[in-house]
């Protein structure tokens, strides 16, 4: 069950493990095979991601410049809200599962799965589509890069509303006809922490201490998105009841680690080329008992590849043989009954 989060601001600290052993100096030397002394674990870890809570939205079905919060930049979408950004400032690679729910409620609104059944939708109907769109390269809403300010993040979730962005081509678009949702995973990497000024780590520190005594060096991973849709133009929308329009994000916020071990094992290379005298790598996210069996065009050759954790590596002794330009589709079958498909190609 996904967990819902107003917002995630503070750094949670806790304790992973470096060992630093010590000797104690002993008036007499202890017997053999027998060593005194104590240990401590000098080690910390923060996890610290910064979501957006707050979705608004406005409909406008005939194309009119609307401004937003700076009160310039007028658009004419036909579904006008903001783009949303997400921060990771862990010491882990983070994974934002993020749920948006839309429901329509009693807004007489009908959702539908595309701007081809917006098109074709009849005279009359309220009917209208979402979807959610990626972004790239964010920056706040001036433009100006997000930065690290006196040892932490010079920004809050209220700043990842109203974001810069460069969007993506396309997006995934909401399912459903009056509770529509849409579920995206934002891979995001680490931050990078130091050791305050005039701050120490002693051989004794204690794990508490040396927690308070790191600070944000280097902003970790920052993703963005944004909601486009259309209209039925050839409607009265007066009629519409936006204000029963109601948005729902729902988080779930794991480890890079955690994440891939939830998700089971899958193939993350599609397509490879082969390079004559060299060995030809495709990955796959899992450990090498993941991994059942590999084909070739429905043959067998498991001489002919090396299976290692996250990776199956076909021998360059099988493709030298091939022409250039050759392709051949390797099938990997999980012990989960699931497979992956990559096609190579003799370069």
């Amino acid at each position: 069950m996904k967990k819902s989060f107003k917002q995630i601001a503070a750094a949670t600290l806790s304790a992973a493990m470096v060992m630093a052993p010590s000797l104690n100096v002993l008036a007499e030397a202890p017997a053999q095979g027998q060593h005194a002394g104590t240990g401590n674990i000098l080690a910390y870890s923060i996890t610290s991601v910064i979501v957006p809570t707050n979705f608004q939205i406005a409909l406008n079905p005939q194309g009119l410049g609307v401004t937003r919060l700076d009160g310039e930049n007028a658009v004419t979408d036909q579904i006008v809200t903001f783009n949303y950004g997400i921060a990771n400032l862990s010491t882990n690679d983070m994974v934002v599962s993020l749920e948006l729910t839309v429901d329509s409620g009693e807004s007489g609104i009908t959702f539908v799965d595309g701007a081809e059944a917006v098109e074709e939708a009849k005279a009359g109907e309220l009917k209208m589509y979402l979807e959610l769109v990626e972004g790239s390269d964010v920056k706040d809403s001036e433009g100006a890069a997000f930065a690290v300010d006196n040892g932490s993040a010079g920004f809050d979730s209220d700043d990842l509303v109203n974001v810069t962005m460069t969007d993506a081509e396309s997006g995934v678009v909401f399912a459903g006809d009056a509770d529509v949702a849409v579920e995206r995973d934002f891979e995001l990497e680490k931050a990078t922490y130091a050791v305050k000024d005039g701050e120490t780590v002693n051989f004794d520190t204690s794990q508490e201490d040396l927690a308070g005594k790191m600070e944000l060096s280097e902003l970790g991973g920052i993703t963005g998105f944004t909601i486009k849709g259309a209209m039925n133009e050839d409607a009265d929308w007066t009629t519409a009841n936006v204000k029963a329009i109601t948005f729902t994000p729902e988080y779930d916020i794991q480890t890079a680690l955690a994440f891939a071990a939830s998700q089971g094992p899958a193939l993350t290379t599609t397509e490879a080329t082969a390079t004559a005298g060299a060995n030809t790598e495709i990955s796959f996210r899992g450990s090498a008992t993941d991994v059942q069996s590999v084909t070739f065009n429905g043959n067998n050759i498991a001489s002919q590849v090396i299976i290692t954790d996250g990776k199956v590596t076909v021998k360059s002794s099988w493709t030298d043989g091939w022409n250039a330009g050759m392709s051949r589709e390797a099938v990997i079958t999980f012990t989960d009954g699931s497979n992956g498909t990559c096609t190579i190609t003799k370069g």
